[in-house]
């Protein structure tokens, strides 16, 4: 698993800030509070336990896994977001870095607004929160197109915040967030797979059916080609079923999410 999520797969954005050289601000803008390695403290680490030569070192400035702010800035582009996040007053607690203009117009500043995760799961994260004046809602998760936000109920935009992460805009009052995540490819492999069930029980049916007078006569062929097809209908379904409970199946639960990358000073675990 990665800091990215559990996947093998990393995308092109994360793999672009892992490679500048930034996991700082990477760490601070998607919630890691912890730091696993061998080797000496860096900067902004605070040694807190140690077993033989695997040393747990705290963040000083860690954030949580969701936020909000009361200040935002718009980047024309991909290339200026990026370069903002690494600026070295840049603070992602203070303010955000969007990359289109929020719709409900500007952030105004006020109190820090009150952010309450109600549910965390890996497919469905749920958010209550509080703001006096227009605000940006951050969750420190990775952006991706198949997650979708909805407040109080209705549809919401997401947006990409901090070059790596999500965001939605919290106008005034106290609302009601889902974080959802609901990938394209699953439903459409889904639906083939569902496809390919009714094609075999079709097949299954207009084999079996027609024959039953010959079964008594024909017992061996007939009834073998029909189990096989049967065969293939159950393990279709099975792994059809699978496939719908995996995907309500946390693979990991809370925030332990892990990461483990060479370093110049040797094997490191990162955890939030």
């Amino acid at each position: 698993p990665t800091i990215g999520g559990d996947t093998p797969f990393t995308l092109q954005r994360m793999n672009e800030m892992l490679q500048a050289d930034a996991d700082w601000r990477v760490w601070q803008i998607l919630n890691v509070k912890f730091f696993l390695s061998t080797g000496d403290a860096l900067a902004g680490l605070t040694l807190v336990f140690q077993d033989g030569p695997l040393k747990t070192y705290k963040m000083g400035d860690s954030l949580p896994r969701a936020w909000a702010v009361t200040s935002a800035e718009v980047a024309r582009d991909q290339a200026e977001a990026k370069a903002m996040i690494l600026a070295p007053g840049y603070h992602p607690g203070n303010i955000v870095v969007l990359e289109k203009a929020p719709s409900f117009g500007s952030v105004l500043s006020g109190p820090r607004p009150d952010v309450k995760i109600v549910q965390n799961d890996p497919q469905r994260v749920v958010i209550d929160a509080t703001s006096s004046t227009n605000s940006i809602l951050v969750l420190a998760d990775q952006y991706y197109p198949d997650w979708q936000v909805t407040r109080d109920g209705a549809p919401a935009e997401l947006f990409r915040a901090n070059y790596l992460a999500m965001a939605a805009e919290l106008p005034p009052g106290n609302h009601h967030f889902e974080f959802v995540y609901r990938p394209k490819p699953f439903y459409i492999g889904a639906g083939i797979s569902a496809l390919a069930l009714l094609v075999l029980g079709a097949i299954t049916a207009a084999a079996v059916l027609p024959r039953r007078r010959r079964l008594a006569l024909r017992v061996g062929g007939t009834v073998r080609r029909s189990i096989w097809i049967a065969f293939a209908v159950v393990v279709l379904a099975a792994s059809f079923g699978l496939r719908v409970h995996d995907l309500a199946l946390p693979n990991l639960t809370g925030d332990e999410w892990f990461m483990l990358r060479n370093h110049d000073q040797g094997p490191l675990w990162i955890i939030h």
